[in-house]
C-alpha cells in the first residue's frame, strides 16, 4: 500500500472498491478525456504508460488526455522509482507491475465507455462551503480553502456528470487500516453518484498543506461516514439552493505548459544527521505521552527526513514541472503534478474573481514532483521532503496566475 511510511504489512482487503472515473468532454472539434484514479499519484511512468493505451486504444491526442489521483493514502503502491512511498524488493515492484497493467487495462474500457455515452449537455458551475472538513495541517490558525468548485454537466433535465475539486489530504483512514479505500474523496464520491444518479469526479486541489489532521476524531470507518456525510451535506444544500453560475460561453480548451525546475542542493551527511537527530525528539515525545498532534509533528519531520535522504541519493538536479490549464467557459483548472501549498490556490482564486473568472488547481494530476511548498513556512515535514529549490517558489507564484489567467 501506499501513503504511510509507518504502514507495517500489505493489504488484507477492500473497505470499499478503488474506482477509475471517466468524463469525456467534446466541443467544436475539442476533445477532452478526463480520467480520475483511486491511488496515490499518478508520477511520470504511469502517466505515459496510460496516455499510450489510452491514444492507441481511443485514436485520441495524448495531449487531450487528463491523468489525476485522489491522492488516497489506502491504496496500492503504484511507484517503481524515487516516488514510492517506501523502497521496494524485487518481489514488491513485481507486484506494482502487475497492478499497473491492470489498472491501464480497466482504465481504457472506462475511457471508451465515457466516449460511447456522450450526450450533449449544458455546463452550469456551482460552489459550495465545507467546514469542519480541511484545515491546514502546519498550523490550524493558517489558510485552507473550504470551498468546493463543482460543474454540473445535464441533459434533458437529468444530471449526467460531475466535475469537483475540493483540497484536503483524504487521511481519515491511518496507517494502522490495511483494506484498500477511495478514503474521503473516494467515499464522497460514491454517496454524490447515489444521490445524484451520475457520475461524480471529485478531483483533489492544492492540498499539500491541508487536512483532516485537525479536524477528524479518529481513524475508523466510523468517522469517515461523519466527514463525508459533512462534504455531501454541504454540496447537496448548495446545489439545491444556490442559483448556478453562469459559465457564459462553450470554451473548451487544454493548454500545456513545460518548465525545467531547478532541484535544491543537499549536504547529504547533514541529512542524515538530522535524521538521527528528528527520530531521538520523535522518541522522546512519544514515550513522554506528549499531545498527540505534537507528537505527529515531531514524527512527520522524522519521516520527513527519512524520505528525503532516500529520494535526494537519486534524484537529479532539475525535475520537468508539465503543467495544463483547462478552459471550460469562465471556469479554468490548473493542472499540477504534485502537492502545492492551499495559498497557491487561494491566490489564484482570488486573482480570477477580480477579473470576473473563477478557478481552483487540480493537484496530482500528469505526473508527479512532491510538494511545493508556499514562501515563508519554517522547516516541515513537506519542505524536508520536496525537491524544488525554495529560490523558485516565488517565481512559480507569479507563473501560475500569468499562465492560467494571461488568455482571459
Amino acid at each position: 500500500m501506499a501513503g504511510y511510511l509507518d504502514r507495517e504489512g500489505y493489504a488484507s482487503g477492500f473497505l470499499d472498491d478503488l474506482r477509475a472515473r471517466c468524463i469525456a468532454l467534446a466541443n467544436d472539434g475539442s476533445e477532452v478525456l478526463l480520467v480520475l484514479m483511486d491511488i496515490v499519484r499518478v508520477d511520470s511512468d504511469l502517466d505515459r504508460e496510460l496516455r499510450i493505451a489510452l491514444s492507441r486504444a481511443l485514436g485520441v491526442d495524448e495531449r487531450n488526455v487528463v491523468l489525476m489521483a485522489t491522492h488516497t493514502h489506502s491504496g496500492p503502491e503504484v511507484s517503481l522509482g524515487e516516488w514510492s512511498t517506501k523502497p521496494l524488493n524485487r518481489d514488491e515492484q513485481a507486484i506494482v507491475r502487475k497492478f499497473r497493467s491492470e489498472l491501464v487495462r480497466k482504465v481504457v474500457n472506462c475511457a471508451v465507455a465515457a466516449f460511447e455515452s456522450m450526450e450533449s449537455c449544458r455546463a452550469e458551475l456551482h460552489r459550495a462551503e465545507i467546514f469542519g472538513v480541511a484545515s491546514n495541517r502546519i498550523d490550524p490558525s493558517k489558510q485552507f480553502d473550504p470551498e468546493m468548485l463543482y460543474i454540473i454537466l445535464a441533459s434533458s433535465g437529468r444530471i449526467r456528470a460531475c466535475l469537483a475539486n475540493f483540497a484536503c489530504h483524504p487521511t481519515v483512514l491511518g496507517p494502522s487500516n490495511t483494506l484498500y479505500s477511495g478514503d474521503l474523496h473516494g467515499w464522497c464520491s460514491r454517496e454524490l453518484e447515489e444521490i445524484l444518479g451520475s457520475v461524480v469526479m471529485i478531483t483533489n486541489g492544492a492540498a499539500g498543506n491541508v487536512s483532516t489532521r485537525y479536524t477528524r476524531r479518529g481513524h475508523g470507518v466510523e468517522e469517515l461516514e461523519r466527514m463525508s456525510a459533512i462534504v455531501v451535506d454541504s454540496f447537496v444544500k448548495a446545489l439545491d439552493s444556490a442559483t448556478a453560475i453562469e459559465l457564459e460561453g462553450d470554451e473548451l480548451d487544454l493548454e500545456w505548459y513545460s518548465m525545467n525546475v531547478p532541484v535544491k542542493e543537499v549536504d547529504l551527511d547533514e541529512l542524515a544527521r538530522k535524521v538521527h537527530e528528528y527520530e531521538n525528539e520523535y522518541r522522546k515525545l512519544l514515550e513522554s505521552n506528549a499531545p498527540h498532534a505534537e507528537v505527529q509533528k515531531a514524527k512527520s519531520k522524522y519521516f520527513g527526513a527519512k524520505i528525503a535522504l532516500e529520494r535526494f541519493r537519486r534524484i537529479g538536479k532539475s525535475v520537468e514541472l508539465r503543467l495544463g490549464v483547462l478552459r471550460i467557459g469562465r471556469f479554468s483548472a490548473l493542472l499540477f503534478p504534485g502537492e502545492l501549498f492551499v495559498e497557491y490556490q487561494l491566490e489564484l482564486k482570488n486573482n480570477a474573481i477580480q477579473r470576473d473568472l473563477y478557478a481552483t488547481v487540480v493537484g496530482y494530476a500528469n505526473g508527479y514532483v512532491g510538494y511545493v511548498p508556499y514562501p515563508g513556512y519554517g522547516e516541515t515535514y513537506e519542505s524536508l521532503v520536496s525537491v524544488v529549490d525554495p529560490s523558485y517558489l516565488e517565481e512559480l507564484k507569479i507563473k501560475i496566475v500569468e499562465i492560467v489567467l494571461s488568455k482571459r
